[in-house]
């Protein structure tokens, strides 16, 4: 990890079919566009969160 200057990794799962959930890290493909909103927000509150350990 450190050679190739990764950190954590976060998964999103990205579903073709509709999905009914509150997990911000289940991204509906007809809600495509906002996947990048999600993806900011999941990383800066496992940053948040890394930063408290």
């Amino acid at each position: 990890m450190m050679t190739l200057g990764v950190g954590l990794i976060q998964h999103i799962l990205i579903s073709l079919f509709p999905v009914v959930t509150v997990d911000p890290r289940i991204v509906v493909f007809s809600r495509i566009t906002e996947f990048s909103l999600r993806a900011d927000r999941i990383v800066a509150a496992s940053e948040l969160e890394a930063a408290r350990v």
